[in-house]
């Protein structure tokens, strides 16, 4: 697909407000796409490049993106700021001053592109990122530059959220009896864009197939909360209670020895407990496994959790 054309539909569902045309619109989108394109559509569309586990993340403020419209469009950065005073929103200060035809660019080269900016650290990586940036910008339209502005500095709001994928997805479709199975599959695997490139490859018999794999984390089961302990044994009958212990929910995905931790909302949180992936290297035998609970902190000398 070029990126043209899903330009088109992001200016259609930013001018919706109505969730079921939102529906229609994004089911038009997943039946133009292809199964090599719409994990990346879908991605895109909800302002990532890849789930948020992945932990990958654009790494550009205004200031950069300001820099690198001046460069694309040659114009000094103070008229840059002006129109950007005026407009409000960096996404039409680009469509405003780049002014190219564009090179009809496809949504896997755009892709690639912000995926290589997004990759890109170390020394030297401010003006790395601001020069693939602009020369980005510069192969494109000004609706098109408009999107790239607003997405790599996290604004794209399109307000397309998960239930709006899902729904979309079995629409698309032609039938929204297959959401609760698409959903499953996202339950497991966290990843919509994996669940709709499995859906149009395998079609719904690959999606009911979807099972726990290690390095995908699994969606938290929240619990629905009531007022009183009365009404959770009268809503759920006979039940039996364990203390809770209150500290940080994590997810831990062992692969031999490459371990990964996720939060209750599915952040990488690997970094943060460096105990607790020594210990899982050294106590857990299993080649593969996944964990769920609560970490906590304590005082090895007396026992004494900290709050």
């Amino acid at each position: 697909m070029k990126f043209l054309k899903l330009v088109e539909y992001f200016e259609r569902l930013e001018a919706t407000t109505k969730r079921l045309e939102m529906f229609d619109i994004l089911s038009e989108l997943f039946n133009e796409s292809n199964a090599d394109d719409i994990d990346k559509i879908i991605y895109l569309s909800q302002g990532q490049l890849l789930p948020p586990f992945h932990g990958l993340e654009m790494g550009m403020s205004e200031k950069l993106l300001i820099r690198a419209i001046s460069d694309a469009a040659n114009t000094p950065p103070k008229k840059v700021e002006d129109v950007f005073k005026h407009t409000g929103d960096l996404g039409k200060t680009a469509g405003e001053l780049v002014k190219n035809k564009g090179e009809n660019l496809t949504v896997r080269k755009v892709y690639e592109e912000l995926t290589a900016i997004a990759h890109t650290s170390g020394t030297g990586s401010v003006e790395k990122k601001i020069g693939l940036l602009s020369s980005l910008l510069r192969g494109v339209s000004p609706e098109e530059a408009k999107y790239i502005a607003r997405f790599v500095i996290g604004r794209l709001r399109l307000g397309i959220g998960d239930p709006t994928v899902l729904e979309a997805l079995a629409l698309a479709q032609g039938d929204r009896t297959l959401r609760p199975e698409l959903e499953r599959a996202y339950n497991l695997c966290s990843d919509l864009g994996l669940v709709a490139k499995t859906l149009l490859e395998k079609g719904m018999e690959g999606v009911k197939k979807f099972h726990v794999r290690v390095g995908y984390p699994i969606r938290m089961a929240l619990c629905e909360r009531l007022p009183s302990s009365e009404e959770i044994i009268e809503k759920i009958g006979q039940a039996a209670v364990e203390a809770k212990y209150d500290g940080f929910r994590v997810q831990i995905h062992k692969n031999k020895n490459n371990i990964d931790m996720f939060s209750r909302n599915l952040e990488r949180t690997t970094h943060m407990f460096p105990e607790i992936k020594e210990a899982v290297k050294n106590f857990i035998t299993a080649d593969t496994a996944i964990i769920e609970g609560e970490a906590l902190a304590y005082n090895e000398s007396t026992g004494e959790l900290f709050p």
